[in-house]
């Protein structure tokens, strides 16, 4: 995979990376604060960029893959579209 560039689905960890589980905000943590660096804000939910990788990105990362960002998911995963209140929905460019 040297050199292949891949988006990871936004469900997984990826280091460096923020993981918002599509916009679910179980897996954010509320502040009242200004923005923090190295972390995405959603309202009054921050997400934070991940500082590890989930095994099969490492493994990907291992084998030459280069993470370019995340792909856009339901909330939770759940279900068959790809819209979630943070990203709105996955348009076809075409």
């Amino acid at each position: 995979l040297r050199g292949i560039p891949l988006a990871i689905k936004d469900l997984e960890k990826a280091k460096g990376l923020t993981t918002t589980s599509g916009g679910c905000p179980l897996f954010g943590v509320q502040t009242e604060q200004g923005e923090d660096e190295g972390s995405y804000r959603f309202g009054d939910w921050k997400f934070e960029n991940e500082m590890e990788d989930e095994p099969f990105v490492r493994r990907l990362r291992d084998a030459g893959a280069i993470i370019i960002g995340k792909t856009n998911a339901p909330e939770l995963g759940m279900g068959c579209h790809s819209y979630n209140t943070i990203h709105g929905t996955t348009l076809n460019p075409y």
